[in-house]
């Protein structure tokens, strides 16, 4: 009988990271879909806004992520006395 490598253990644990994931999905898609909802029902912007990130050996991709905050924030906190961007 032979020992499990560590490429066994790292494929293994891919395998359940994949599993446990998309199970996860699964199970939270309806809840983030509800909420992406009320957040275009809010204002009617766009829901979901994507980020550039930095994974494995710098590779880059797209991180999609729920807005929450208003799309002009940054005019609306600079018309509030003492919290402008340049205060």
């Amino acid at each position: 009988m032979r020992q499990p490598s560590s490429g066994d253990h790292a494929q293994f644990k891919r395998l359940v990271d994949i599993v446990v994931a998309g199970a996860a999905l699964l199970f939270l898609a309806p809840l983030i879909l509800a909420i992406a909802l009320l957040i275009r029902m809010q204002d009617g912007s766009r829901a979901f806004y994507s980020q550039k990130r930095y994974g494995l050996n710098g590779e880059t991709f797209n991180c999609f992520k729920l807005r929450s905050m208003v799309p002009d924030a940054r005019e609306q906190l600079g018309s509030v006395p003492g919290l402008g961007v340049n205060s």
